[in-house]
């Protein structure tokens, strides 16, 4: 029953340094995100949307604010460098 307990998981200094900087940019992505969808809620709510035809406005402008934060997310998603974990396993394995 001694070796049933899982071990500890071993990370290198590069490992935990690339999860830290992970971490942050998640962060800034989440604080991004959310700044826009602001701007934009506050921009639909003064109406300038209105007066542009070719913007379509389907939804109220808290809505519309919400939206925009899974918007921005999915457009920021391009901070976060996958190719640095493809690289680190690459460079483990090789």
């Amino acid at each position: 029953m001694k070796n049933s307990k899982e071990g500890p998981t071993k990370l290198s200094a590069v490992e935990r340094q690339l999860n830290i900087f992970v971490y942050w940019i998640l962060v800034l992505q989440l604080i991004l995100s959310l700044a826009l969808g602001l701007m934009t809620s506050f921009w639909n709510q003064e109406g300038t949307i209105s007066e542009n035809f070719y913007i379509p406005f389907e939804f109220m402008f808290q809505t519309e604010g919400v939206l925009s934060f899974f918007r921005y997310f999915l457009l920021l998603n391009t901070l976060l460098p996958i190719s640095l974990f493809v690289s680190l396993e690459v460079i483990k394995g090789g």
